[in-house]
């Protein structure tokens, strides 16, 4: 195994040993358990995602979704699993930013 390699499952355990991940776990396994709330929730995620990737007016879009998912904002397990699967993705993020910041591979300029 290569260092790079090494180091990338090093980041993963780090990752996966954080209180946000292991509260996202939790959360991902009592969720599971409610089919109709799991379904929910993969159905606004889904909805969420396309709507980030779309190119639609955010403001009109975020409004639209607060509204048909209410419902879920309203329930606090399905709440806490919106929040804390955002908190694992901006982590994420972070990583992938601090990356890129360090590590520029520009095109050659003609």
């Amino acid at each position: 195994m290569d260092a790079v390699t090494e180091k990338v499952d090093e980041l993963v355990e780090t990752i996966r040993h954080t209180e946000e991940y292991r509260h996202y776990k939790k959360l991902t396994a009592e969720i599971e358990k409610d089919v109709e709330l799991s379904r929910r929730l993969n159905e606004f995620r889904r909805e969420n995602f396309d709507m980030q990737v779309d190119g639609r007016n955010l403001y009109e879009a975020v409004d639209e979704m607060r509204t048909k998912y209410a419902d879920l904002f309203k329930n606090p397990l399905a709440n806490d699993m919106i929040e804390t699967e955002n908190s694992v993705c901006r982590l994420v993020r972070s990583v992938y930013m601090e990356i890129t910041r360090a590590i520029s591979v520009d095109p050659p300029r003609p």
